[in-house]
């Protein structure tokens, strides 16, 4: 059989704006002076970068720069701008505008070549991402920065200097179509795919005839593809074999057969130009084809340890569901099933990896469509991965592990492994489940106490427990100790949570496990943190309880070390008052520190989750401490116009110790009132099927009109939406009928206009 030469090319991409174009409109000058930048070749980060503020660095001529909130440690919670200037405040060329491309940071910017040798300024402001984008911000934002290395003519750059993938499985991590250059067009292959306009990267691979493939892009920015061709772009016998624009990011090509045998040109960019992207990659040899199904057809784990890569439930139906055994609603998406032989007394470690969000699985010692199976365990996570520390498989026989997703009919991509269990504590006997037979510790001066939250304890609780308690309790445990002292400090140290929600943990005393008396500080920070919990009022002789809870039913591994003397810090008075101008003042006060080194200011909402009044915590700025004073500090933080969304904000303090630890303060509570302003609360699903909700904020009376355009600039929706009276509107908006694709929206209250895009996929 002659042989045939083909290729297979990756080309990856992204939305956002071009960084050595000049958009004069957005040009932004003035600013105050924050410092001074050495651009290297390893990236370096400023570590608190504010809207209306630049730093002067000193470029070489034709050399390169990269700016970006993005990769390498930066990151923002607001829409950045950023502007290059020359020595003296005139701009040289605007490095584009922060289109979310990343989140809410801004999207990679590169400059250069530079015009000349010698001071350059970097101004960076906040946009609205509408009209105004010179705006100052108080919020700290990290900023990375760093020379690159020219000419960009590295692998990968187009097809004849392609990164060849010798064998497979293949990992690449780090890599970027930054540089690359767009080299190809959607006009330039029958994939005639608008995220072919990016920058390119490109990869090639020798494959057989019917060999079965599986690419996975992990880490992208929004709006990548992935293309799979027998030929480079620009040639016009090139064939489109698949590709995946992935409006979100993280495309897959799942179960791809190669036609032919030879090699294959494949290749990587994005939507629009001339947008580029960092990214992981992982190709794979398809693995279960025509097994795993269903339990009948169940793919074989033979023993364990193991691990296998490139598994999909893509295309395998969905053939079980949240009604049957485990009621998960994980279980509503297509499923794949694998099958192991246990010979009883037996704990393993289950992990899966490379998923997309809200990806689940299951373990059952029989097919969940059979009521007389039981739910040995089950785990789901909404940002994927799933993952629990330790599933007993008690018995002897054989059980089913059942990976799935949510809502129906989604699938995932996955990398799955089994690990024998390994103990988190060597010190002593893990948290007892139950009050009434707590786990007995010492917890004299000096003394080192661990363990972990599992995740399959049950809520030990009563009425006057949760009246007593901080939070609310989802899998708490107990361990039991002998006071020796009238008080007592533990320090706690948190890692390796399942979810990162960390644990919360106070001591009680009680002689019945049903009427409790708190008596110690409760530890919860709400997220995997370090902290202290102190107890007083204690007797000497006598038995108490600490009981530990996972926050949400996280399970974590922790250490409590028993130390002298009070917390580093004595908390005063704590509040959060709002102005007029929607500015929340902060203003806290210490009676006295010891080696503290600092409060770092926390904003958050509340969230979805098991947890009652769970709140998602962000970190808004950060106050030095005064490091050791007996009599304390007075401080005050200022968040700044903070923006209203219908829901109350919360404030709480970390204060942070010189060797690391921390302890938090309490948690204070601001509702806003609506602001003077209309504002698009939310618009979603993005990607939108058949329609697409609008959640907004009316400021004053005024007429709604929503209007969607195609990429020719044509109208294709226009609807008048509900309005008048101030308040906060639901609208949904019918899309059945337009073809897939992207879309840009508008958005009109009263003189205000809203715009953004919006991709439809079927």
């Amino acid at each position: 059989m002659k042989k045939m030469n083909y290729w297979i090319a990756i080309v990856l991409g992204v939305c956002g704006v071009t960084l050595g174009a000049s958009h004069l409109s957005a040009q932004c000058t003035g600013g105050t002076f924050a410092g001074s930048l050495t651009p290297t070749v390893p990236w370096k980060t400023v570590p608190c970068v504010r809207g209306g503020e630049y730093y002067e660095f000193s470029a070489v001529a034709g050399n390169y720069y990269t700016f970006t909130f993005c990769m390498a440690g930066g990151n923002a919670l607001w829409n950045t701008e950023a502007t290059m200037l020359d020595n003296a405040g005139v701009p040289v060329s605007q490095l584009g505008v922060n289109n979310n491309a990343c989140g809410l940071g801004a999207d990679v910017r590169y400059w250069g070549p530079a015009p000349y040798t010698g001071t350059f300024r970097i101004l960076i402001t906040e946009s609205d991402g509408v009209s105004n984008f010179c705006l100052s911000n108080s919020l700290c934002a990290t900023m990375a920065y760093k020379q690159e290395v020219t000419p960009f003519t590295g692998p990968g750059a187009n097809c004849a200097t392609a990164n060849n993938i010798v064998s497979l499985p293949y990992t690449g991590g780090g890599l970027s179509t930054c540089f690359q250059f767009s080299d190809y067009t959607p006009s330039a292959s029958n994939c005639n795919s608008p995220y072919l306009f990016g920058e390119d990267y490109v990869f090639t691979y020798n494959g057989t005839a019917n060999e079965c493939l599986s690419i996975y892009l992990r880490n992208t920015f929004i709006y990548t593809g992935v293309f799979l061709l027998d030929g480079c772009p620009d040639q016009a016998t090139t064939n489109c074999i698949a590709f995946d624009e992935a409006g979100a990011g993280d495309p897959v090509l799942s179960n791809i057969t190669l036609p032919s045998t030879g090699t294959y040109y494949i290749v990587v960019s994005t939507f629009p130009s001339p947008n580029c992207t960092p990214f992981d990659i992982e190709v794979v040899n398809c693995v279960a084809v025509g097994q795993g199904d269903t339990c009948a057809n169940a793919f074989p784990i033979p023993a364990i340890p193991y691990a296998n890569v490139g598994f999909t439930t893509c295309g395998f139906g969905n053939d079980y569901n949240s009604t049957q055994v485990c009621a998960s609603d994980y279980l509503d998406g297509e499923d794949f099933v694998f099958q192991y032989t246990s010979a009883g007394n037996e704990c393993v470690a289950i992990e899966l990896s490379g998923t997309s969000s809200w990806t689940g699985f299951h373990v059952l010692d029989g097919c969940p469509d059979n009521p007389a199976s039981n739910c040995i365990a089950s785990r789901g996570e909404p940002g994927g991965n799933p993952r629990l520390r330790r599933v007993e498989f008690t018995s002897p026989g054989t059980y089913y592990i059942v990976v799935s997703t949510f809502p129906a009919p989604n699938c995932t991509p996955f990398n799955i492994s089994l690990e024998p269990c390994t103990a988190a504590c060597t010190r002593n006997t893990n948290l007892a489940d139950v009050c009434g037979t707590a786990t007995p510790v010492s917890l004299t001066l000096g003394d080192t106490i661990c363990g972990f939250s599992d995740f399959s304890f049950t809520p030990d609780t009563s009425p006057d427990l949760d009246a007593a308690f901080c939070g609310s309790i989802e899998n708490n445990g107990w361990f039991s100790f002998v006071a020796d002292s009238t008080a007592l400090t533990l320090q706690f140290e948190i890692g390796n949570c399942l979810t990162g929600f960390g644990v919360q943990a106070q001591i009680f005393e009680t002689s019945n496990c049903n009427n409790f008396t708190a008596l110690s500080t409760c530890f919860n920070p709400q997220i995997q943190a370090n902290g202290f919990l102190q107890a007083t009022g204690l007797t000497p002789g006598n038995t108490y309880l600490l009981m530990i809870d996972g926050y949400a039913g996280d399970d974590c591994e922790f250490i409590a070390y028993r130390v002298g003397g009070l917390l580093p810090v004595e908390w005063g008075p704590f509040t959060a008052t709002l102005d007029d101008e929607n500015d929340v003042y902060l203003d806290w006060a210490t009676f006295s520190e010891t080696n503290a080194q600092g409060f770092y200011v926390q904003r958050g909402q509340s969230m979805v989750s098991p947890e009652d009044n769970a709140i998602r915590w962000e970190t808004i700025g950060y106050l030095e401490a005064q490091g050791n004073d007996p009599d304390g500090h007075a401080y005050q933080y200022i968040d700044r116009e903070v923006e209203f969304n219908g829901d109350s904000w919360y404030y709480r303090l970390q204060q942070i110790d010189f060797n690391g630890t921390s302890d938090f303060s309490e948690v204070r509570e601001v509702g806003l009132d609506g602001p003077d302003r209309s504002a698009l609360l939310r618009i979603y699903p993005n990607p939108a099927v058949d329609a697409v909700n609008l959640s907004y904020y009316i400021a004053r009376d005024g007429a709604v009109r929503f209007h969607l355009f195609n990429l020719a600039g044509q109208i294709v929706r226009h609807v008048n939406l509900a309005g008048g009276s101030e308040g906060t509107y639901q609208e949904r908006v019918d899309l059945a009928d337009l073809p897939s694709g992207l879309y840009i929206y508008d958005l009109t209250i009263g003189t205000k206009s809203m715009r953004g895009k919006i991709e439809v996929m079927r």
